[in-house]
């Protein structure tokens, strides 16, 4: 984390950025999964897209912060709900009515889908300005507000342009900006902690390659900022004035950078540069301020300012049944099907979380001392995710057994790397290893878009399939779906295709180059 002193390198890690041409080929990798994936994701798909960008829009159409229970949606977004589906979880969790949920948007003549779809995209764009709550409240204004005064600034801008196409827009901004944000940022931590260029490949093909990072953030929300912010945070550890800054701006982004305050000042009192502590707290000091003020609470959620206790939270602890919220939640780490929460073959991701264990194990037994900066930041937000656990499970009665797992994406890059420091030590088993996580995630990250959501948002109705059942489907109805594609997803399907080719092709590229990689 931000303090101690690295390994010395020794000759092999004297390349310690993978060559240009690498670097390259990852930076189109991850822009085009981010361009794919925001473009096939359907409006509000995301998770609590809606409130998110109802956030965004406050912020463009009044100036200033909206107030938790007392904001709602904007008319604009309340239509589109009204008009286009939606994931009938969500449908079910906010007890909404005369909502579509997908299947029923599927069961639709093809010329009543196209009507609904032209009239979302006519949507007046003056009700924008206006909110109710004639379907929900907006529950995620407690955020803290940069990532979405970030985004209000182009959304403004657009606020003539139709519902639909400016959600694209700035679903394509803010992904394109996380990975351009995230891969120097993990090439940096790879640097930083000891790993070779070869394995810093490998590092940031993974990320790249994990379909919850890219539902996490290819979506309107604040994780597009936090969570490369998390990463640099990682990377700079010895660097005190930029982690103290960096620090400012994640605790501005997101509240789970409270987590690492404690480090921090573990940090500065090593430093014995005491004067940095002005730092974040000048950069985000008054918002928590303004937290304590309005919520009662310092970080703002929606659980403390309804009253969930500390004391309630620990008692809540013994009560949650570990047994399954674990697992879902390390399953749904690396795969979750958007706000469908559909879920890939539990087989295939117990086989990726034995890969992570087994690397991870590698490093605890070959452990080096600059490890614990890794380690200890790592342990802090999983015991934060307990908490966050107890009091979800509080908040709703027992009905939610686990934290959201998207959060853990903030601590995916280093959990990674510390895997592949097990592997870069372990020599040749260790190379094993690393290039069998590359053919894993690989697979499974074309199997997501081919196998799962190209079906789920274009009309496949025979739920659990084999990989054969879905080939037949594209081979047999594949005008149908893309009809329903064209309504669906903000891209048309041609467009689509185009951009799955990109991703398939640089996919099949760096899996060839960084397992070759490995063993030269």
């Amino acid at each position: 984390m931000p303090f101690g002193e690295s390994e010395k390198p020794c000759k092999q890690h004297n390349r310690s950025l993978p060559e240009k041409h690498i670097r390259l080929l990852l930076a189109a990798y991850g822009l085009l999964n981010a361009a794919l994936y925001g473009s096939l994701l359907p409006l509000w798909e995301g998770f609590d897209e809606e409130f998110h960008y109802g956030y965004v829009q406050y912020l463009g159409a009044h100036a200033s912060f909206p107030v938790l229970g007392a904001t709602g949606l904007s008319e604009e977004i309340n239509r589109s709900i009204d008009l286009l589906p939606m994931s009938h979880v969500m449908i079910d969790n906010l007890h909404l009515h005369g909502v579509r949920t997908f299947s029923e948007y599927f069961a639709l003549p093809g010329n009543e889908r196209r009507a609904l779809h032209d009239e979302a995209w006519r949507i007046p764009t003056d009700l924008r300005a206006v909110e109710s709550m004639r379907h929900y409240r907006n529950y995620e204004v407690h955020h803290a507000p940069l990532a979405y005064i970030l985004m209000a600034i182009p959304d403004t801008l657009m606020q003539h342009v139709p519902l639909p196409r400016r959600v694209w827009i700035l679903r394509m901004l803010v992904g394109s900006a996380c990975v351009l944000l995230i891969l120097p940022a993990i090439l940096g931590l790879a640097r930083e902690f000891g790993l070779d260029a070869h394995y810093a490949a490998v590092l940031a093909f993974l990320l790249f390659s994990s379909q919850m990072f890219w539902a996490t953030i290819a979506h309107i929300g604040n994780d597009w900022l936090s969570v490369p912010l998390a990463v640099w945070l990682f990377a700079l550890r010895r660097k005190p004035v930029w982690c103290a800054v960096i620090l400012g701006l994640g605790l501005l982004a997101k509240a789970y950078f409270l987590v690492f305050v404690p480090v921090f000042l573990v940090a500065v009192y090593l430093w014995k540069r005491p004067a940095l502590l002005a730092i974040p707290a000048a950069i985000a000091g008054p918002w928590y301020v303004r937290n304590l003020i309005v919520s009662g609470n310092l970080s703002g959620r929606l659980e403390e300012s309804s009253g969930v206790t500390i004391g309630g939270v620990l008692q809540a602890l013994a009560s949650i049944p570990w047994l399954k919220s674990i697992p879902f939640m390390a399953r749904g780490a690396f795969w979750m099907g958007n706000s469908t929460f559909s879920d890939f073959s539990i087989r295939m991701m117990n086989t990726v979380l034995l890969l992570l264990v087994v690397g991870l194990a590698l490093a605890v037994w070959r452990r080096r001392a600059v490890d614990a900066f890794l380690w200890t930041p790592v342990l802090l937000f999983c015991a934060a995710m307990i908490y966050v656990t107890g009091s979800s499970y509080t908040y709703t009665k027992g009905l939610a057994i686990a934290a959201s797992p998207w959060y853990l994406q903030a601590i995916m890059a280093p959990l990674l790397c510390l895997m592949l420091l097990g592997c870069q030590r372990a020599a040749r088993p260790g190379r094993l290893l690393a290039a069998a996580n590359v053919v894993v995630w690989g697979y499974v990250l074309a199997a997501t878009y081919v196998a799962k959501l190209i079906p789920l948002y274009g009309g496949f109705s025979e739920g659990r399939s084999t990989l054969r059942d879905v080939f037949h489907w594209y081979s047999t109805d594949w005008s149908r779906t893309s009809e329903i594609l064209n309504t669906t997803a903000l891209l048309g399907a041609h467009a689509l295709v185009a951009l799955l080719a990109g991703v398939l092709l640089t996919l099949l590229a760096l899996m060839t180059i960084v397992t070759r990689r490995l063993w030269t």
